[in-house]
C-alpha cells in the first residue's frame, strides 16, 4: 500500500468510529488533496468529502471534486426518498421485503448519509413477484434487467434503481445451508409488518460471502471493508451459531484473515506495513478497485482452462455442476435434473446481451499460456487466505 492509501484508512477509521478529525497524526506533509483523489479512485469519496472539508484548514475549490460529491448527495436523497416511498406502499400492499446490504447497513453508520450506494439491495419471496411487480409500476419504475436471481427496477425521472432479489446464493451450493432459512430468522422493523432486516450476525456472514465472491471474479471494494469494521464497532456479538456457520461454509480462515486485516487498516496502519501477509492481501484489495482489474478475470479464465481458448468457451457453456447450481438454485435442490440445466445453460449462451457478449469474447482473447501462469499465482494467493 502506498502512503496516501494508509493516509486515506487512518482517516477513515477516524470518520467511521465518528471521531473529529486529528490531522497531527497523519505524516508531516500530507496532502488532504492526495487522500480525496486517493478516495474517489476508491469509490469512498462521498465518506470523505464534506468531513475533511469542514474540518481542515485548506481550501478545496477543484471542481472535479465538488461536482463529484454533488452528484453523490443527489443521488443519496433520491435513493433515501425512494426507499420511504417504496417502504410505505410494500407494507400498505403487504409485500414481505427484507432489506440488504445498503439500506440497512447506512444505520450503523455515524451519519446515515455517509453509507453510499450504487442501487438499493432488497430480497423478496418468489410468490410475491406479481404484488412486488404491481409496487414498482404504481411509483413509476420500469424493468430493466433479468438474472436468474434478480430483476433491475429503474425510475428514470429520480434515477434509482433497485436490484430485487428473489434468491440469494453466492459461488458454493452450500451456502444454501445459510441463505435457505434466512428469511425465518429475519427480524420486522420496528413499526412494520412487511419490512425486515437480517441479524447483525446474518448480516456479518452476507458480508463476508459477498466479499469473497468478488475477490473469487478479481474485484473487491474499501466500502466493503468500512462495512465490516462498522459492525464490528457497533459491538455485534456473533454465536456459537454464527461460528458453525462459518465453518460449514468454509470461511473461518478468511473471516480471520479479515477481521485482523480491518482491525490494523483503520485503527493502526503502522503494524498494517510490518505484517507481510495482511499486506499483501490488503495491496490485492486496493490494486482491483471496485469493478477489479479486467487482466486478472482473464488470467482466471486462462488458468481454469489451461490456457486453451477452446476449453473456456467449452467451460463457459459447460460448466462444473457447482456453477450450474449457483446460477440455478433449482438444480441444486433437485440434482437429479442437472442435465436440463446445461440444456438450458446452452439455450442461454445464444441469448446473452450484446454488451455481456462483447465482454465474454474480451475475456476469451485473454486467454494464452502466459495468463494461465498468472492466473495460477492468483489461485494459490487467494486459496492462502481461505478465499
Amino acid at each position: 500500500m502506498t502512503q496516501t492509501e494508509l493516509n486515506l484508512t487512518t482517516v477513515l477509521g477516524m470518520i467511521l468510529r465518528g471521531e473529529k478529525l486529528d490531522f497531527s497524526i497523519l505524516p508531516s506533509g500530507t496532502s488532504l488533496e492526495e487522500i480525496l483523489k486517493c478516495a474517489k479512485k476508491n469509490s469512498v469519496l462521498h465518506l470523505l468529502y464534506n468531513t475533511i472539508v469542514s474540518n481542515a484548514d485548506e481550501c478545496f475549490d477543484d471542481s472535479e471534486f465538488i461536482m463529484y460529491e454533488i452528484s453523490s448527495a443527489k443521488k443519496e436523497a433520491n435513493q433515501s426518498f425512494a426507499w420511504s416511498e417504496f417502504e410505505i406502499c410494500a407494507e400498505e400492499n403487504g409485500v414481505d421485503i427484507l432489506m440488504l446490504k445498503g439500506i440497512y447497513l447506512k444505520n450503523f453508520y455515524p451519519n446515515p448519509e455517509l453509507r453510499e450506494m450504487c442501487d438499493i439491495d432488497i430480497l423478496y419471496k418468489p410468490e410475491q413477484a406479481k404484488k412486488l411487480e404491481k409496487v414498482f409500476v404504481s411509483l413509476g419504475y420500469k424493468k430493466c434487467k433479468s438474472t436468474t436471481c434478480h430483476d433491475g427496477w429503474f425510475n428514470s425521472e429520480n434515477g434509482v434503481t433497485f436490484e430485487a432479489h428473489h434468491i440469494l446464493n453466492s459461488e458454493e451450493e452450500n451456502s444454501l445451508c445459510f441463505y435457505g432459512d434466512l428469511r425465518k430468522r429475519a427480524v420486522a422493523v420496528e413499526g412494520k409488518k412487511h419490512i425486515f432486516h437480517m441479524t447483525n450476525e446474518d448480516m456479518y456472514i452476507h458480508l463476508l460471502l459477498h466479499m469473497r465472491s468478488h475477490l473469487r471474479t478479481g474485484s473487491a471494494s474499501l466500502r466493503q471493508l468500512a462495512d465490516l469494521y462498522i459492525m464490528k464497532i457497533n459491538n455485534t456479538n456473533y454465536n456459537e451459531k454464527t461460528d458453525g456457520y462459518l465453518k460449514e461454509l468454509g470461511l473461518e480462515r478468511f473471516a480471520d484473515s479479515l477481521e485482523q486485516l480491518i482491525v490494523l487498516l483503520f485503527e493502526n496502519n503502522s503494524a498494517l506495513i510490518k505484517n507481510s501477509e495482511l499486506s499483501a492481501l490488503a495491496d490485492f484489495i486496493f490494486g482491483n478497485l471496485t469493478f477489479g482489474q479486467f487482466s486478472n478475470i482473464q488470467a482466471q479464465a486462462a488458468y481454469r482452462s489451461g490456457g486453451s481458448k477452446l476449453r473456456a468457451v467449452l467451460l463457459q457453456i459447460f460448466p462444473k455442476p457447482e456453477k450450474i447450481y449457483k446460477s440455478y438454485p433449482f438444480f441444486a435442490r433437485y440434482r437429479y435434473l442437472l442435465p436440463f440445466g446445461y440444456i438450458y445453460r446452452l439455450m442461454q449462451s445464444f441469448g446473452i446481451r450484446k454488451n455481456n457478449k462483447k465482454k465474454k469474447l474480451t475475456v476469451l482473447n485473454g486467454v494464452t499460456a502466459d495468463a494461465a501462469l498468472q492466473g495460477e499465482k492468483i489461485a494459490e494467493f487467494l486459496d492462502k487466505y481461505g478465499i
